[in-house]
Parts: C-alpha cells; structure tokens; sequence
C-alpha cells in the first residue's frame, strides 16, 4: 500500500503480510478464490504490520479474494482492519480497509 494519508500528509509506506498459509504459490490456482483468517493471536491468523511515525502497526488481514478478470489478469481484493491503538496513535484507534490491486497481467 502507497501512499498512506495521515492528517493532509501523504505518507510512503507498505504493509507487510508473513505467515500466509494458501493452498498453492501459483497465481492460477488461486484464480476465483476466497480465503478467510482469523485475527491475531488466534490460530492461522496472518501476522502483518505497517510502518507509520517510527512504529510497526499490526494489520489483522481478515480476507483475501483472488478474481480473474476475462483479460486474464487477476486482482487481489485484501479486508482487514489496521491497529494503530497498539503502538500509541490512539486518535486513530481501529480502522477497517478494502485494497484492490492486480497482482497478474499474463493470462492465467
């Protein structure tokens, strides 16, 4: 994820996803489906973070959905909800996200 708005100031950052346990590492396999997770700490949940004023943010990914489009590209569609409480930026507490992006152009 670039860039990341905070206040007016855009922010260049990333999340980080470790621990992802999917059925195949090849794109085509994951074409048309969903995978749900639980949260941090319970079992299969997937450990991410985002790194925003000098602190890693956990990230509790609770979706992710692999959609093959008739061009044979295949987006990504990630849900989840960031934890900025945890590491001190109270004023913005819990925060729900959709991101949407194409992690393939070649057809599947």
């Amino acid at each position: 994820m670039r860039p990341f708005l905070r206040g007016h100031e855009i922010v260049d950052t990333a999340i980080r996803l470790d621990g992802i346990a999917l059925p195949s590492n090849l794109l085509r396999d994951l074409a048309g489906k969903s995978f749900y997770f639980p949260v941090n700490p319970d079992d299969g949940y997937i450990d991410g973070s985002v790194y925003l004023e000098s602190a890693h943010h956990p990230v509790d990914v609770t979706s992710l959905n692999f959609s093959a489009a008739r061009d044979g590209s295949l987006t990504l569609i990630v849900k989840g909800v960031y934890v900025f409480d945890f590491e001190g930026l109270d004023d913005l507490e819990r925060v729900s996200f959709t991101l949407a992006a194409t992690v393939s152009s070649c057809a599947l």
